[in-house]
């Protein structure tokens, strides 16, 4: 119970953080904020974003290609998804921590 209790102290933590926020500022205000947030910024952000899941799936194809194992782009780009959606649905990361090489 321990265990679980220190697994979901940092959902409560931003949980809390986030309710805090929107109850000192309240939802409008916020949806205001997030409306005239330069959208340059999230297309920057975005293009990072599979930038390094090309280069996480190349990576893979890669590594395949040193073990005389051919691996497609696809097949490692699906491995990069999952292995990414199992880290963060992972308290702690306890068990499903992102592959790294």
């Amino acid at each position: 119970m321990r265990k679980f209790l220190l697994a979901m102290l940092p959902f409560a933590l931003i949980g809390g953080a986030i309710g805090y926020m929107v109850y000192k500022q309240g939802p409008g205000e916020i949806w205001n904020s997030l409306k005239e947030f330069p959208k340059t910024y999230l297309l920057v952000a975005l293009g990072f974003l599979f930038l390094d899941l090309i280069v996480d799936s190349l990576r893979y194809v890669t590594t395949g290609a040193a073990l005389r194992t051919k691996i497609r782009f696809t097949f490692g780009f699906r491995i990069v998804l999952i292995n990414l959606f199992a880290a963060f649905i992972t308290p702690g990361a306890g068990g499903a921590a992102p592959a790294v090489s």
